[in-house]
């Protein structure tokens, strides 16, 4: 079986985290607040809703936020990353990652798990706060990610989708099951990372 597409978003996460807002030891913020919300169902079931301002303390995510990376494509266009942080217990955290290939504008795009030219969405439980290792890790196989709007500024839309978990070399667990539905986003942009 193809290794599944996995940590798609680690350099975009890193650079997320660097630009979307300062840090030092009394964790600094900026002023830009971002949502991210849906329902999953499968091996675990819940709910997973984070909305607030980008936050690093020593680095490291803090507290409950989303935030987007955008950089030109070569091509014409954007990459468009999305990710989103949740307190999972002392020192991990929950995150989402959402990432869509170059688009122009609104647009549907199909999720896959391996190809470059369709959307990834991959769910991190326990993700430590190094950002090197994870307790459960779930990639969506197929579903849809729709982009409602994007400017330079904020970019919304909703996702949905099926997928299984995978092992630490990116290998579908087999009989694993995972289901998001009624996925919203409503995240800040950050153009300004220099990538």
């Amino acid at each position: 079986m193809r290794a599944l597409k996995r940590g798609i978003l680690v350099l975009p996460v890193v650079a997320l985290l660097a630009g979307a807002c300062s840090s030092d030891s009394t964790g600094s913020t900026s002023n830009e607040s971002g949502s991210l919300d849906f329902s999953y169902a499968g091996d675990v079931t819940g709910t997973y809703s984070v909305s607030g301002v980008a936050r690093l303390v020593g680095g490291v995510p803090s507290g409950q936020f989303a935030a987007a990376l955008t950089q030109a494509a070569s091509g014409g266009g954007t990459f468009i990353s999305i990710g989103a942080f949740r307190p999972g217990g002392v020192p991990r955290t929950d995150a989402v990652f959402i990432d869509l290939p170059a688009t122009t504008g609104p647009t549907t795009v199909t999720v896959c798990a391996t190809a470059a030219t369709c959307a990834g969405v991959e769910m991190l439980f326990g993700l430590n706060t190094t950002l090197n290792t994870v307790d459960t890790d779930y990639v969506l196989t197929s579903g849809t990610v729709v982009v409602s709007t994007v400017s330079s500024t904020r970019v919304t839309g909703t996702f949905s989708g099926t997928g299984v978990r995978v092992d630490t070399n990116g290998q579908a667990v087999a009989g694993s099951t995972f289901t998001i539905t009624n996925g919203h986003f409503d995240t800040p942009v950050r153009n300004d990372l220099g990538l």
